[in-house]
Formats: structure tokens, sequence, C-alpha cells
């Protein structure tokens, strides 16, 4: 009976152990996250968009319908939303 107290007060003498090793490696990488996003904040990065990337940027929003988005979302929510095959690989086909 002393010997299996002793064993299981050994095992959770381990797992503290193992749970406070745990905690602060963690707490280690947060601080060096932390510090590391906060130099980076401090640097300044100065960043260009080329014309060319405008122009593309400009032309992707034209295309979008924001109302044929939330319909394909709602069905596909609902479970309603049906995928034809034939036309699928029709389309695939067609870019090849």
């Amino acid at each position: 009976m002393r010997i299996a107290d002793a064993y299981t007060k050994q095992l959770a003498e381990q797992a503290a152990a193992t749970a406070s090793a745990q905690a602060t490696s963690a707490a280690s990488t947060k601080t060096k996250h932390a510090k590391h996003a906060g130099s980076e904040a401090h640097e300044g990065v100065k960043v260009t968009v080329s014309a060319q990337a405008r122009e593309l940027a400009a032309k992707a929003d034209e295309g979008f319908d924001a109302a044929k988005v939330e319909r394909l979302k709602s069905s596909i929510e609902a479970g309603t939303y049906k995928i034809d095959p034939r036309a699928l690989a029709a389309r695939i086909a067609e870019k090849g």
C-alpha cells in the first residue's frame, strides 16, 4: 500500500514538473514572438504597389457580384446547392 502511495505521489510530482516546464516554455515563446513583432513595428517597411498591380486589382473588383456570392453562400449553408457534374466537366475542358 505504501509503495503505491509513493509511486502515485512521484507521478503527480513528475506531472506537475512537466506542466510547469511546458508553461514556462510557452511563456518564453510568446515573449520572443512579442519582442520580434514589436521590433518589426518600429522598423517601418516601405511598400510600393506597381501600376500594373493597381490595374489588376481594379479589374478584379469589377467582376465581383456580392449578391451572387451571398446567394451561393446561403444555398451551400442550407444544403441546397447542387453541382451539375457534366457542366463542371465541360467548363474544365474549355479552360484546358
